[in-house]
């Protein structure tokens, strides 16, 4: 080979080995990736009801100002 490169020669049994471990390799970096999508998914529904939440808590500070208002500032006529 001209280009430097030296033929790598390994046994078959052990290049069966090889191939069954980067299976299951791949077979663990797809559950990984399935398991990311899942957090994420929950993640954004999570973000989404804090959300929610925040603008009831907002909603609910500006309802008590405007009791708080009424009652407690005299109007002059």
């Amino acid at each position: 080979m001209s280009d430097g490169k030296a033929p790598v020669f390994i046994r078959v049994e052990d290049y069966r080995q090889v191939a069954k471990l980067m299976e299951q390799i791949r077979k663990k970096l797809d559950d990984i990736d399935k398991a990311l999508e899942i957090i994420r998914e929950i993640k954004k529904r999570e973000d989404s009801e804090i959300a929610s939440w925040k603008s009831s808590l907002i909603t609910t500070e500006v309802n008590i100002n405007e009791i708080d208002k009424t009652l407690f500032e005299p109007e002059f006529l």
